[in-house]
């Protein structure tokens, strides 16, 4: 049944995660062969078995597409400022990039491209796109939590600032985010960029001053929406990284399906033959708040 196939699938899929060979060949076979025809009467499923290739010509006509996405994301990357691997500014989604478009998602063209032709240019242009992502960034911020010395400080995850552990510590390590979506969060006018407080019934007016660095006149700033309105400029598009938890969602946030999946496939395919952690990251704990001040100090 429909079930059964599904979890041998996964089964052949896992049992090849650190085979890329085979692990490119679950992975194009998902994608070149529609879903296996069903019984209208039965709902049996009289598809191929787990794990079969029924046609002559897949691996060939699979190889080429995968060569060809291959050089279309290592165009894409070549027309962007940064190493990430994005639609090129001119494309109509380079600005959509937000739930779903964590950066190692496109990568996985490249190395699935690298395995099956053995360029290295594919590697190559994989190797840089996952630099960008662990901190060869703009704002020098690993996408992925317990890596260098400015790792996240704020991610959607309960556990990290809950429970017996001290809440101020590291983020819970091995957490990818989405990371930067290309829009200023709302809230970034009053948290980072401004100093906003609400009118007190003890008489304090509040405030609402811009706190934007030179050459911007704060002075003709007259409230938060002139900081939102001046941020559209004064941010560059890769560099609004802007970490506010519940008050940007869409950059804080995680799945496995999404970003921690995509993020262990890509690495995990570009590590060599026989690659195991060392003692030394099976035992890593969460850094304590001391020892990752510096970092986080320049952080908003």
């Amino acid at each position: 049944n429909t079930s059964a196939i599904n979890l041998a699938f996964r089964q052949d899929l896992a049992n090849a995660f650190w085979k890329p060979r085979q692990a490119v060949d679950l992975l194009t076979f998902a994608l070149e062969v529609p879903s296996p025809p069903r019984s209208v009467n039965t709902g049996v499923v009289a598809g191929p078995a787990p794990g079969t290739f029924p046609f002559s010509d897949w691996r060939s006509s699979s190889a080429s597409k995968l060569r060809t996405q291959g050089e279309v994301w290592l165009g894409y990357q070549k027309s962007n400022m940064y190493r990430k691997a994005w639609y090129p500014p001119t494309h109509g989604y380079f600005k959509l990039a937000a739930w779903g478009s964590n950066g190692y998602r496109p990568v996985q063209w490249l190395t699935s491209a690298f395995v099956v032709t053995g360029e290295r240019k594919f590697r190559d242009g994989a190797l840089l796109a996952v630099n960008a992502m662990q901190g060869a960034n703009p704002q020098g911020r690993p996408y992925t939590t317990g890596l260098g010395s400015t790792p996240m400080c704020a991610v959607l995850h309960l556990p990290s600032s809950t429970g017996e552990d001290n809440p101020d510590d590291e983020v819970v390590p091995g957490l990818t985010v989405y990371g930067n979506t290309g829009a200023n969060a709302y809230s970034a006018a009053e948290r980072i960029y401004g100093l906003y407080a609400s009118k007190r019934n003890d008489g304090y007016p509040g405030s609402a001053l811009s706190q934007l660095p030179p050459p911007w006149n704060n002075s003709a700033i007259e409230d938060m929406d002139g900081v939102r309105t001046a941020l559209q400029r004064a941010v560059p598009f890769w560099r609004r990284l802007q970490m506010l938890e519940s008050q940007n969602v869409p950059v804080s946030e995680f799945t496995v399906a999404e970003t921690i999946g995509h993020a262990a496939m890509v690495t995990g395919m570009l590590m060599g033959p026989g690659w195991k952690a060392s003692r030394f990251l099976k035992q890593r704990t969460r850094r304590k708040r001391e020892i990752l001040l510096d970092g986080w100090i320049i952080q908003p």
